[in-house]
């Protein structure tokens, strides 16, 4: 017998179900943006990149959530609060217990699969940037200018760049 709270148990299968949700369309955002760094489509890779905003904003809240939950159910096992969901199974009814597992070892697949694909689109991206920095050498050689952009966008240091190629920062 559980003895944790089994509507707590529920309110917690039912974030991480969620969450998983939110993996899966982050993964196929990701997917797509691959896609659009490949092709070099900047307005697909623009609208891309928003719903993927808008989408981790919504997992951020999620998470809160369900480290609430988390939490509450560690208090109530008598757990470190940070206790994982490993350390809070145990003291699951096994029903619950083997969806939670199931849901657990889903979401570890998600987010190494996730965390693969992000690995390439870096890649993809610093190739382009040097393939951009690259092209400006070579058309601008001359000019020197006093700003320039990083990979996030933001402003650069605001010592002069010694040559146009140097106003994208590829230092991720």
């Amino acid at each position: 017998m559980s003895t944790l709270p089994i509507p707590m148990l529920e309110e917690l299968k039912h974030i991480l179900s969620g969450e998983i949700e939110d993996y899966r369309q982050l993964l196929f955002l990701t997917q797509h943006e691959r896609a659009a760094l490949q092709s070099g489509s900047l307005i697909e890779l623009m609208a891309t990149t928003q719903d993927k905003t808008h989408l981790l904003q919504q997992l951020t809240e999620s998470s809160r959530s369900r480290q609430q939950i988390g939490t509450k159910l560690a208090e109530t096992a008598k757990l470190p609060s940070e206790a994982s969901l490993a350390d809070l199974l145990p003291f699951c009814d096994e029903t619950i217990g083997q969806t939670l597992n199931s849901l657990r070892q889903e979401f570890i697949t998600l987010a190494q699969q996730l965390h693969s694909l992000n690995q390439e689109n870096r890649l993809l991206l610093q190739t382009e940037l040097a393939r951009i920095n690259a092209t400006v050498n070579y058309l601008l050689p001359d000019i020197s200018l006093s700003a320039g952009y990083s990979v996030q966008g933001a402003a650069a240091p605001s010592s002069p760049a010694p040559a146009a190629g140097n106003v994208l920062d590829c230092h991720i």
